[in-house]
């Protein structure tokens, strides 16, 4: 593994385990299908569309189906799936099971941080075409950069309607 490879898999892992932290243990489907007053998501909704990109993506890298569709088909936790363009009215509907949402999430975890473990460096400055979900080709690298700010994004979202809940909101 070259030191891109160990970098970007570090970063996963920072991302995930920072999601996982403010996500919290003790969460409930209460807590997880709140939805705020306004435009922000629910954190189930903010959770999910984070999870499910990542799985997408990874697996779309790899010419394989993503876990959302084999593994875990029928059993990420949601009460409908999300679409793959503008996701702002599903997220206004969806009820997301939170013990479920978080089983799937280890799953594309563990899938994602092996994949980009094993990268060489070829692959990761190798282009991508994303062009079938509006994002057009770009290197590797490019596209797991924009995975890893989706994340932080989201987990910052996910704090603060934590927070608007009275509960805690980032892990420290």
């Amino acid at each position: 593994m070259g030191l891109a490879a160990t970098i970007l898999q570090a970063q996963f892992k920072q991302s995930h385990d920072w999601l996982k932290g403010t996500m919290g243990e003790a969460i409930t489907n209460e807590q997880v299908n709140f939805q705020p007053d306004g435009n922000p998501s629910s954190i189930g909704a903010q959770f999910i569309h984070t999870v499910t990109t990542e799985d997408f993506l990874i697996h779309f890298a790899q010419n394989k189906q993503p876990l959302m569709a084999t593994d875990y088909a029928g059993k990420i936790g949601v009460s409908e799936m999300p679409p793959l363009g503008p996701w702002g009215d599903w997220a206004k509907s969806v009820q997301v099971d939170a013990k479920e949402a978080m089983a799937y999430a280890d799953a594309v975890f563990t899938a994602t941080e092996a994949f980009v473990g094993g990268l060489d460096d070829a692959t990761i400055e190798s282009e991508i075409d994303l062009s079938s979900v509006n994002f057009g080709k770009m290197p590797v690298y490019s596209a797991l950069t924009i995975l890893l700010l989706n994340n932080f994004s989201h987990t910052g979202e996910i704090s603060v309607i934590k927070g608007l809940q009275g509960l805690q909101g980032y892990p420290m």
